[in-house]
This record gives C-alpha cells, structure tokens and sequence, in this order.
C-alpha cells in the first residue's frame, strides 16, 4: 500500500488530526511509536491536544519517522563475536630468507632463496 492508499482508509477529519500530530510529534524530537504514545497517554506533557487514537494512526499511515530511524542507529555498539577452532594447532616453523642484488651486464636483479 502506498502512503495514498493507507490516507484512504481513514476520513478526510482523521487525516487531518494524524497531520496535527505528526508535527506535535516532530516537535518533540522524533520519538518512537511507543515513546510518543507514552507521552501523550500519562500526562508527562500537559494540555495535549491529541489522543493515542492519532500517534497509532500516524505510525500506521506514514510508518516511523526518518529522523528517528538514524539517530537510534548510531547509538547502538555492535559486539564482535570471534570464533575459533580448538582443534587447530599453532604451527612454528624457523624459516631463512638470504637475498641478495645481483649485477649482470649492467643491469640488477634481486636474488632471494627461502627455505625450507
């Protein structure tokens, strides 16, 4: 459903009280779905105009708000989870490298043997 087709489902009066309370809403900060029904629902903010009725209708016609997406997204640490094999072994092995610059007719060539 597009966001038309969802104004659809409600009167032209419902649309016009979830707008109201999408600029209430911004004006707090962008809060969550559940955030700003607590907020309009235990008085914590006085002489609110609108009802829960509208906060649910205005998450349900233009989903959650954008502002609120990517502020909550920084917040969040990801754990880093390393996984290793225990039947692994550590291998050590001595190895020797002798390189050397090798002059042939003018020109240098480097010469390297690695072993084992």
């Amino acid at each position: 459903m597009t966001v038309t087709d969802r104004e659809a489902l409600y009167t032209k009066k419902e649309v016009h009280k979830v707008l109201k309370a999408g600029d209430f809403l911004k004006a707090l900060g962008y809060p969550t779905e559940a955030e700003g029904l607590r907020i309009v629902s235990n008085g914590s903010v006085l002489n609110v105009p609108h009802s829960t009725v509208d906060v649910k209708r205005f998450f349900d016609i233009y989903g959650a708000q954008v502002p609120s997406l990517r502020g909550k997204t920084t917040r969040r640490h990801v754990m880093v989870h390393r996984v290793e094999n225990p039947t692994s072994k550590m291998q050590i092995t001595d190895q020797q490298v002798i390189a050397d610059v090798i002059h042939v007719v003018g020109e240098k060539f480097l010469l390297s043997i690695s072993s084992p």
